[in-house]
């Protein structure tokens, strides 16, 4: 994994602001139901570019904006704004990249209904080597494994606490356990 505390605050950051440039993009583009045409699609390429030049005005303490630039270039070399390709991507960028699709993936859209996340990983898998760094699709796929188990355990503790709690008259057990 990645370790680098700068690294990983640029990452946080980079997700935060990463689409700032769609600030540029026309709103019946960013909302239109359908899919984009070839115009349109270059209109909202722009979005990482611009989003990168208003981040350059901030004197980040890490590498925010080359996150910023380069979370829409592809492993191949066949995204934007640059075309770079593999390592050639800050590993930011491709961390990023798969965690937005992701996430834009299992978020309901004007276009069409959010997915699983089964589906959504299978469609991560199908991209890698591809879209996406090999390396950080199956990193992510352990770390959200991991996430999604933890959950589960967490909501299972807390209906047992409360089964208890109900079971003990609704007093003591679990009252400090917070409501899901």
């Amino acid at each position: 994994g990645v370790h680098d505390e700068a690294l990983l605050k640029a990452v946080e950051a980079a997700a935060l602001l990463h689409d700032m440039g769609k600030l540029a993009v026309p709103e019946y583009i960013l909302n239109k139901p359908g899919r984009l045409t070839e115009a349109e699609f270059e209109k909202m390429k722009l979005h990482a570019s611009v989003g990168a030049d208003i981040l350059s005005a901030i004197d980040f303490p890490y590498p925010v904006v080359p996150i910023v630039r380069h979370h829409h270039e592809s492993w191949d070399g066949s995204g934007y704004p640059d075309g770079l390709r593999g390592t050639d991507i800050p590993i930011g960028a491709r961390i990023l990249s798969v965690v937005d699709c992701f996430d834009a993936l299992t978020s309901d859209r004007p276009y069409r209904r959010r997915l699983s996340n089964e589906d959504a990983l299978a469609i991560l898998n199908e991209r890698k080597g591809t879209m996406y760094d090999p390396w950080v699709v199956q990193t992510f796929e352990c770390v959200h494994g991991s996430i999604e188990l933890a959950e589960r355990q967490r909501e299972e503790a807390v209906a047992a606490a409360r089964d208890s709690n109900s079971a003990a008259g609704g007093t003591q057990v679990g009252s400090r356990l917070p409501k899901t």
